[in-house]
């Protein structure tokens, strides 16, 4: 079966129609339609507003640099081989009461919906993780907690794990 959301091929900004091809290096990143960028040391934050992943509003967010310290998995530190979404949807008036659990939900029932059940585990301390993993990209669901839980949507490269 191949990606959805041409994740065959990279990050899709679908209201945009921007395609921001898996391996490409930060210095062409950077030209690719005029992405925020913010710099921390060696670390490149780059994101993208728009509408992806069949329809969610928000923007995609990637991380480029000296990543490779932290994660040592990443050995294509400073090439795009992950991406986070963020979501910001308008029908969401009050968004801020929705729990991150409801959001794990609803953005799992809007994936499920346009491209059937994923697999989903639960790790030790009880976060949901859910993926559609395909033969070139990942598609994940999770919550996660940093001093509160968080829901997050994410897309990599079949050659990158972030979970290992």
């Amino acid at each position: 079966m191949p990606a959805p959301f041409e994740l065959d091929r990279g990050v899709w900004i679908e209201d945009r129609a921007l395609l921001l091809p898996w391996l490409t290096a930060r210095r062409d990143l950077m030209t690719m339609g005029s992405p925020k960028v913010r710099i921390n040391g060696e670390t490149a934050f780059l994101s993208w507003e728009g509408i992806g992943l069949g329809g969610l509003h928000g923007g995609f967010q990637t991380r480029l640099g000296n990543v490779s310290i932290a994660k040592p998995q990443c050995y294509e530190a400073d090439r795009l081989v992950q991406a986070e979404f963020w979501c910001d949807d308008p029908a969401m008036q009050d968004k801020d009461a929705e729990t991150a659990r409801q959001q794990y939900q609803r953005r799992v029932a809007h994936f499920e919906r346009l491209i059937g059940q994923g697999r989903e585990i639960v790790d030790g301390g009880g976060y949901p993780h859910m993926t559609w993993e395909f033969p070139t990209a990942t598609l994940a669901v999770s919550v996660h907690e940093r001093m509160m839980e968080y829901c997050t949507v994410s897309v990599h490269h079949a050659d990158f794990d972030p979970f290992r």
